[in-house]
């Protein structure tokens, strides 16, 4: 029985994992500079009943963690900003015209308009 619970928990484990983007916790730097200027510029917007900089803080929450994943995933592309909306407000029961999702999404707006380095 104890055989079973551990091979459950190995493949529970292995699934959460796995639902994570792939980028989200590998160092990159442009990524890094985009969540730094995302910190100056939204840090006390709200997103529900909390903040864009407490969504930023690596405390082991949840919805941080959330957080940095969907915004890892619209980053790389593998989301378009309508879903990351979708799934933010959805998660943290908010509205797409918070400060902090408007604020998130145009700097967004700006980074990817800028020219990458080749």
């Amino acid at each position: 029985m104890q055989g079973i619970r551990i091979g459950l928990a190995t493949l529970c484990g292995s699934a959460f994992l796995s639902a994570c983007a792939p980028d989200a916790w590998k160092p990159d730097k442009p990524f890094d500079r985009f969540l730094n200027s995302v910190q100056t510029a939204c840090y006390y917007d709200p997103i529900s009943s909390t903040t864009v900089g407490n969504l930023l803080e690596p405390s082991g929450n949840d919805n941080a963690s959330y957080f940095l994943d969907v915004t890892s995933r619209l980053y790389f592309g593998k989301i378009t900003q309508s879903d990351w909306t979708l799934m933010i407000t959805s998660q943290l029961q908010a509205n797409a015209t918070d400060r902090g999702v408007r604020c998130l999404l145009n700097m967004y707006e700006k980074d990817k308009s800028k020219p990458k380095p080749a």
